[in-house]
């Protein structure tokens, strides 16, 4: 079975925190960790509304970017590494994993001056952990 895909978060990196940035995302975002670390700050979010599928939810932090203000894109600009997380739900049990990012993802992403990570998620370890 190939990993299914779970959701997207975007982790930020920036010499200090990017708070106009944070505020002008409001509710469209969910906070999942913001503080201080040893390199600046570092801000994780992913979109309040889980979409499922990339391009959606792509295309939902595309549009969330296109009405930040000047001061809050120079923040973002500013950002020393802005990552977008793909996170996939897989079994242990498969033997290949094999993902596809569709080109218009990668496209908006480049545009973003971000990069790509892949995390995969275990679900046969959190489904052990969960029914003991």
């Amino acid at each position: 079975m190939n990993p299914q895909f779970r959701n997207i978060d975007l982790e930020i990196t920036t010499a200090i925190e990017p708070k106009r940035m944070i505020s002008e995302l409001g509710t469209d975002i969910i906070v999942l960790f913001s503080g201080p670390v040893e390199s600046g700050y570092f801000l994780a979010i992913e979109t309040s509304i889980e979409y499922p599928l990339v391009e959606d939810t792509i295309n939902q932090f595309k549009s969330l970017f296109n009405q930040l203000s000047p001061m809050a894109l120079s923040e973002w600009s500013s950002a020393t590494n802005k990552t977008f997380n793909f996170g996939y739900d897989c079994k242990s049990d498969c033997s290949k994993y094999e993902l596809h990012i569709p080109f218009s993802a990668v496209a908006i992403l480049a545009d973003l001056g971000a990069s790509i990570g892949i995390t995969l998620y275990n679900t046969a370890e959190q489904d052990a952990a969960a029914n003991p």
